[in-house]
């Protein structure tokens, strides 16, 4: 029961914070009013400031909900960039996690692949910038710069 009627809070805070919130601000506009003609009381003060809690309290709530959804869908596609990384970060600097990231995900590369990613980036740029050599594991990679200019 308590987790449906926090879901439900969760959920509608937005509409109930700024409903509150308008009608509170609403209440001042008339609390306003009846201060002219000397009949504000106490009750109406506080009804305002009731409201206005109540409606900043909910509209809190809710940003808070909507940034936590998303985090959550920023580390989720963060996540899925992480799978992604070798083919983003081809033998770049990267902290020792990534590197691993790298080594573990290139090092089922064939040699024809190498080649390929080789004779791609020499298309790029128009000339050579590095030269296939084979790993221990008898995978192959790509030897950048050396005798050839990055």
């Amino acid at each position: 029961m308590t987790v449906k009627f926090w879901n439900f809070i969760r959920q509608s805070a937005g509409p109930l914070g700024f409903t509150a919130f308008f009608l509170g601000l609403l209440i001042l506009i008339v609390a306003f009013f009846l201060s002219i003609f000397n009949k504000l009381s106490i009750e109406i003060v506080g009804l305002m400031l009731g409201l206005f809690s109540v409606g900043l309290g909910f509209i809190a709530i809710d940003r808070s909900f909507k940034s936590d959804s998303k985090y959550t869908t920023l580390l989720e596609q963060l996540k899925q960039g992480v799978i992604n990384l070798p083919t983003l970060f081809k033998n770049d600097v990267l902290s020792p996690s990534g590197q691993l990231a790298v080594k573990m995900q290139v090092s089922n590369e064939s040699k024809e692949s190498a080649q390929n990613r080789l004779d791609a980036d020499t298309k790029k740029v128009g000339y050579v910038r590095g030269e296939l050599y084979q790993l221990p594991d008898g995978s192959w990679g790509i030897h950048w710069g050396g005798k050839y200019p990055l």
